[in-house]
């Protein structure tokens, strides 16, 4: 399986997540909320036809492309979500107990390659290099690569700040100060995510460095309008994964499964993470903003039994509804298709 690999160069971002609150931030970018902001800037420069006819590209059985979530970077290092499986507690010497295998974050590529063929983080510990309060591993050969202050634990990979703000109530006349989280990559230190074709679409081939050219303009994330998010989105390398259809499966994106993919949570050794996605939609008709309905996803990391699909899920329609009404009247798409690695899960 074949992987184009994106990066995003920016500074400092705002990630939401439900029930974290305006203070508080995640550290990646979820595949669904990559995909919004993809649409909504084709919105923009291309109006709501074009969009609608983008979308509607994924919501049959042959979407052109599959996109990860944006993930930590760390120089030319990717960080990846571990596989649920891979936190299994071992009986071993110099293993961890098992809330420190729970608290991983992120795992180095080469460690996720050693994963993926049923390896487990525990057997790994030891020989592991760890940051962040041990939730990033890496192996001592990419921890050679980074720099000295990185190295050394000097300097963090990116680190999470509050930033004070300050709204004015103009009838009342006073200020109220409030917070806003935000993570701060060190220099050199971004995001990357992945991209897989599934079916031939030149023009989308085409057309794609230009929009995220025109995403990174306008900003990821939240709080854009005070700065936050601006950033460069480029495509830099490919890498090969092992394929992951008829076989077990780790998602390096949010997943909404179909009806007829449950026997792949029902697999004996799946082990998955549910997300409940909330948020507001900012309409491009002009309408007032819409809280979304509330949609349960497996989050990144997941492993799930076989399918015989190249890129199981599906787009779900999370526009609003009040008593059979609806005040949007169009569809708010949230894609759960997800970018499958196949994965020998073991006992």
């Amino acid at each position: 399986m074949n992987m184009e690999i994106w990066h995003i160069d920016g500074m400092r971002f705002h990630f939401g997540r439900h029930g974290l609150g305006q203070e508080k931030t995640g550290s990646h970018f979820t595949s669904d909320s990559l995909f919004a902001a993809l649409v909504a800037r084709i919105v923009t420069l291309h109006g709501k036809a074009e969009a609608a006819s983008f979308c509607e590209r994924f919501s049959d059985n042959k979407p052109p492309f599959v996109l990860s979530s944006a993930f930590p970077r760390v120089g030319k290092i990717l960080l990846f979500p571990p596989p649920q499986t891979s936190r299994k507690p071992m009986d071993i010497s110099g293993a961890p107990k098992p809330k420190k295998l729970k608290q991983v974050r992120y795992v180095s590529e080469e460690l996720f390659r050693i994963l993926l063929k049923g390896r487990k983080l525990a057997e790994e510990w030891e020989s592991a290099e760890k940051y962040h309060d041990e939730k990033v591993l890496l192996t001592n050969s990419e921890a050679d690569q980074l720099s000295h202050n990185i190295k050394t634990r000097k300097e963090p990979m990116w680190k999470v700040t509050r930033q004070p703000r300050v709204t004015i109530d103009r009838a009342a006349n006073n200020s109220t100060i409030y917070h806003t989280g935000q993570v701060v990559f060190n220099r050199g230190c971004g995001l990357w995510f992945g991209l897989r074709w599934l079916n031939p679409a030149p023009e989308l081939e085409d057309q794609l460095p230009g929009w995220f050219a025109e995403l990174g303009h306008a900003g990821l994330g939240g709080e854009r309008s005070s700065g936050f998010g601006i950033c460069e989105i480029t495509q830099k390398s490919n890498i090969d994964f092992p394929e992951s259809v008829n076989k077990s499966w780790v998602s390096l994106s949010r997943y909404f499964p179909k009806e007829d993919e449950t026997s792949a949570l029902e697999y004996h050794l799946a082990a998955y993470e549910i997300e409940s996605v909330e948020g507001w939609i900012k309409s491009p008709h002009g309408k007032k903003d819409e809280r979304r309905k509330t949609v349960h996803m497996l989050a990144e990391g997941s492993v799930l039994g076989p399918l015989d699909a190249i890129a199981p899920g599906q787009m779900v329609d999370a526009q609003p509804s009040y008593g059979g009404k609806t005040p949007l009247g169009h569809a708010v798409w949230r894609n759960g298709i997800a970018l499958g690695v196949g994965l020998e899960i073991g006992g």
